[in-house]
């Protein structure tokens, strides 16, 4: 009994430093020793299968069993912590609404570009209107047949949101609009761009009214060369307007006219600047040839009075010697102010009247007609009866007068 337990003692220790060399060895064992240590483990297997078997099977279910739950435990100890993880805080949540919001406001928004630009008509009491949720833009555009003035209000109580206003020819804005802020602007003819953009992580809506759109202006834009002058009637009222242009309003505009004059002779120049945008400003007036050189044509003994202003509200009247033929005029606005005026050139008559006689004579009234004179702004007509006093003199704009309660 001793000799068997010893042998399997021996045989164990030879199976069990047999092992390693099969699974580490560099090089492979001699054939006799790989065959002997392979059937000595057989032998002793075969010989105890009922002791050694049973525990090895227990403690391998055992050892994979407790393998399989430390796996489960990790993992479900990863889900927990992943799912702790991904609680939604009250900033998960709010900020989840907001992408929620932007995806409607963008899918409902289709003119975030300013070439899906939505094209707008902008009439007295149009409403436009729009919402924000995350920055980004809204564009509009409109087009101006002439010359307008042109109220804008802005309203976003949110503060949300600002807007801009752009030529379309232009990257650079005319003017910034802040919200809650009215804008009033005279824009030339032609299309101009309004973009809505909003700040970032802010919602709410804002609303744009259109206070006041009229046109202002028969001297056609544009006319800020000398090339693109246009032509002035004698004995006519124009209306015309210096507009600001450029990045937020910075820079003036500059309007060029003309006048074509059949025959040399005096005229009487009417300068009017009826209103003013950004403070008490005026309107100025050059005379100057075709190349752009002064024309020293309001006195013309003193190159200091080569040129004629008016203040806003008030009108000025000089006295011209223009030549004959095409003398340009150079207007704009003083201070960097926008200003509305008017221009009027009269052309002095050189002949007196000529030809009066009564053509009707009634009981009380007397109808009386004259030979028409070129250049006139009107008539003037004096009588008195018998050797008493002038009346004071009627004006009539054309030649026939018409006089009536005469006793």
């Amino acid at each position: 009994m001793k000799r068997k337990m010893i042998a399997a003692v021996i045989s164990m220790t030879m199976a069990i430093s047999c092992i390693p060399s099969f699974a580490f060895a560099a090089e492979e064992p001699a054939p006799a020793e790989a065959e002997g240590a392979v059937m000595t483990l057989q032998e002793e297997a075969v010989e105890d299968d009922s002791e050694i078997e049973p525990e090895a099977a227990i403690e391998e279910v055992n050892d994979q069993s407790v393998q399989e739950k430390a796996e489960d435990t990790a993992q479900d100890s990863d889900k927990t912590e992943y799912a702790y993880s991904q609680s939604p805080s009250a900033s998960d949540i709010e900020d989840e609404a907001s992408d929620e919001m932007t995806i409607m406001a963008t899918a409902k928004a289709t003119n975030t570009t300013k070439g899906s630009a939505k094209t707008v008509t902008l009439a007295k009491g149009t409403k436009i209107s729009g919402s924000f949720s995350s920055g980004g833009s809204q564009w509009y555009k409109f087009t101006l047949g002439s010359t307008s003035y042109v109220k804008l209000s802005f309203s976003d109580p949110n503060d949300v949101c600002y807007a801009r206003l752009y030529k379309s020819d232009s990257d650079s804005y005319i003017e910034s609009i802040d919200s809650n802020v009215n804008s009033e602007r005279y824009l030339q003819k032609g299309t101009y761009y309004l973009a809505v953009n909003g700040y970032n992580y802010s919602s709410g809506k804002y609303t744009i009214t259109v206070l006041e759109n009229k046109t202002i202006s028969d001297i056609a834009e544009p006319n800020d060369t000398i090339l693109t002058a246009k032509k002035l009637a004698a004995n006519k009222k124009h209306n015309g307007v210096i507009a600001k242009t450029g990045m937020n309003g910075n820079g003036s505009d500059v309007d060029y006219a003309y006048i074509n004059a059949p025959s040399s002779g005096k005229y009487k120049i009417i300068t009017t600047a009826k209103k003013g945008i950004g403070g008490d400003g005026f309107v100025k007036m050059n005379a100057c040839d075709e190349y752009g050189n002064d024309r020293r044509v309001f006195d013309y003994d003193n190159w200091y009075f080569s040129d004629i202003s008016a203040d806003v509200g008030f009108k000025t009247g000089k006295i011209a010697e223009l030549p004959k033929g095409k003398t340009y005029f150079e207007i704009w606005g003083g201070n960097w102010d926008e200003v509305e005026y008017s221009i009027e050139i009269v052309k002095l008559p050189t002949k007196k009247v000529t030809g009066v006689k009564v053509s009707k004579k009634a009981k009380t009234s007397l109808t009386i007609k004259c030979k028409d004179v070129s250049y006139k702004t009107g008539y003037q007509v004096k009588y008195k009866k018998n050797n008493g006093k002038w009346s004071k003199g009627k004006k009539f704009k054309k030649n026939t007068f018409k006089l009536k309660k005469l006793k």
